[in-house]
């Protein structure tokens, strides 16, 4: 199972405990379009970083 299908559930959940975050970090695993879209529509940033390899 891709990390990205265990987000809103997990999402959720955070959300619910810790209302005030401001920040969403997590792997490039979870950079698809419907996380990328949902943070900041919750008025949160998300960082969601890319790494490449030399």
């Amino acid at each position: 199972m891709h990390d990205s299908v265990m987000f809103k559930n997990i999402y959720d959940k955070v959300k619910a405990a810790f209302p005030e975050i401001k920040y969403v970090v997590a792997n490039a695993g979870y950079k698809i379009p419907y996380i990328c879209k949902q943070v900041p529509d919750d008025q949160r940033v998300p960082v969601l970083p890319y790494i490449t390899t030399v």
